[in-house]
C-alpha cells in the first residue's frame, strides 16, 4: 500500500489534530510545561500528522502552516538538548 493511500484517509487528519490539541489542552491544565519536551513532541508530531495528511489532499494552505508547528517544535527541541 502506497503512503499515499494510506494518508488519503481522514483518519489521520483527526489523529494529527487531536495531538495538537491534547498538547494545548494539557498546557491549560496544567499537567505540561509550554516548554517543555512532551509540549513539543506532540505538536510537532501532530504538526506532521496533518502536514502528510494535507499534502496527500492537496490543502497546501493547511501544510503550509503545520510546517511551521514542525519546524517550531524542532527548535524547541533543540533548544531543549543544545541550549
Amino acid at each position: 500500500m502506497k503512503i499515499k493511500n494510506i494518508f488519503h484517509s481522514h483518519i489521520f487528519g483527526y489523529i494529527g489534530s487531536i495531538l495538537v490539541l491534547l498538547a494545548l489542552a494539557l498546557i491549560s491544565v496544567k499537567l505540561i510545561s509550554g516548554d517543555g519536551f512532551a509540549f513539543y513532541l506532540l505538536n510537532g508530531f501532530g504538526g506532521f500528522i496533518i502536514a502528510l495528511h494535507c499534502y496527500v489532499r492537496g490543502v497546501y494552505s493547511s501544510v503550509f502552516l503545520n510546517i511551521f508547528f514542525v519546524l517550531f517544535s524542532l527548535i524547541g527541541v533543540l533548544r531543549l538538548f543544545y541550549f
